[in-house]
């Protein structure tokens, strides 16, 4: 005999020899709203766990979709006892930096190296611009006191600019990290001592140089500034010193502003409110992707993962490897907002922030359309082979509401 439950379909089956019958649960279909037509959903083994793409239930993401529960998620984050779903992975450990408005933008790892016991010690710097400042979040990445806030640094700036860009460089003598903080009034920031526990680093300023990026391209640094110009540091060279720069080069539309930079096969890309550039370290620079349109901070936080750049746009997440947005906020058939949900919980018409690869996975940070709330998600790249069909080519998971 068949008959249906509340966690999916079961068959009876009678033992031999008369014995008492025993029901075996069948895996449930997930019903995802990117399939052209029922028939069109996979057919799944009994007892076959599912790794399920995001449904859409009134305009919000979920990882599996029911018609009696319509929901996997509470204020607390993603619920991973549903049947059928394999959640993502996430430390027990948080710890609150900043609130949804000003989410971290960027993201290093370094150790402590102030030559005393716990030199060698792991620890994250978190970097989150906010209004006329840039806050430096140092957190504990050690298994003693692991996700504890240790220090925070701030650094006065000038507001609405794209900055921050943290790069690693050796300038001839010693490898730091290097962060620019805008226009010429901000001069470029070294961290030159890392030290453990809660007591201070050493950030070195610059006495002449300034600049909003840096990327690293062929053991060379690359830098933006705030003439919208890129220049050219060559290797062994110290960033710190502004006649060390090479000859800048406006980029595109000199009206928008440089918003980011990133790095592949050896050449620099460029990302401007009007679109992302490649140039060709001699001056030449193409808009590649102008169907991202223009608006303010377009490009800022893309990174490079999996054969193509993400990067956040107000027009979605696009992925140069596909030419189209890949976010789940541009699922067509995420369309609409259920009346009891409020803005906070709508994954549409927001924006994406921070963006963090590691290996198989992307994390990203997307700010609800009323700015009010953060959504921390992950997303790895649909396999054809053992994943349902569904839309794009990545699948995402909500992780948790920070």
């Amino acid at each position: 005999m068949r008959g249906t439950r509340d966690l999916g379909d079961k068959v009876t089956v009678g033992s031999v020899g008369g014995g008492s019958e025993k029901s075996y649960p069948l895996a449930k279909v997930p019903n995802n709203f990117s399939y052209e037509t029922v028939s069109d959903q996979p057919e799944v083994e009994p007892n076959q766990p599912l790794a399920v793409p995001l449904s859409f239930h009134g305009g919000v993401a979920y990882s599996k979709y029911n018609v009696r529960e319509a929901s996997v998620i509470d204020d607390a984050g993603m619920m991973l006892a549903e049947p059928n779903i394999i959640g993502a992975g996430l430390a027990a450990t948080g710890v609150t930096l900043t609130n949804a408005a000003n989410p971290p933008q960027y993201f290093f790892e370094a150790t402590v190296n102030d030559s005393g016991g716990d030199d060698g010690q792991p620890v994250l710097y978190v970097i989150a611009p906010e209004g006329a400042e840039i806050n430096v979040y140092k957190v504990s990445l050690d298994s003693g006191d692991f996700g504890t806030l240790l220090r925070t640094k701030t650094f006065a700036v000038t507001p609405t600019q794209p900055m921050c860009r943290p790069a690693e460089f050796n300038d001839g003598s010693n490898t730091y990290w290097w962060l620019g903080l805008g226009d010429p009034s901000n001069r470029i920031q070294s961290l030159t001592s890392i030290v453990s526990a809660t007591a201070a680093d050493t950030w070195a300023p610059s006495g002449d140089a300034d600049a909003r990026h840096f990327q690293g391209v062929n053991n060379r640094l690359a830098r933006s500034t705030g003439a919208n110009e890129i220049s050219l540091l060559p290797r062994g060279s110290d960033p710190a010193v502004e006649a060390n720069w090479g000859d800048e080069f406006f980029v595109g539309d000199v009206g928008t502003k440089i918003t980011e930079l990133g790095e592949a096969a050896g050449l620099l890309y460029m990302g401007k409110e009007g679109g992302f550039y490649e140039w060709d370290t001699i001056g030449e620079a193409e808009n590649v992707l102008p169907e991202i349109g223009r608006a303010e901070r377009n490009c800022q936080g893309m990174v490079y993962w999996h054969g193509g750049f993400l990067i956040p746009a107000e027009s979605g997440l696009w992925w140069t490897r596909t030419g189209k947005p890949v976010g789940p906020d541009s699922n067509p058939y995420n369309r609409g907002n259920e009346p009891f949900l409020g803005a906070a919980r709508y994954f549409k018409h927001g924006r994406w922030m921070g963006l963090a690869p590691l290996g198989t996975y992307i994390y990203g940070l997307y700010v609800s359309s009323n700015g009010s709330n953060a959504l921390l998600v992950q997303g790895r790249e649909r396999e054809p082979d053992t994943d349902p069909p569904g839309w794009g080519p990545i699948i995402w998971h909500i992780i948790n509401i920070p």
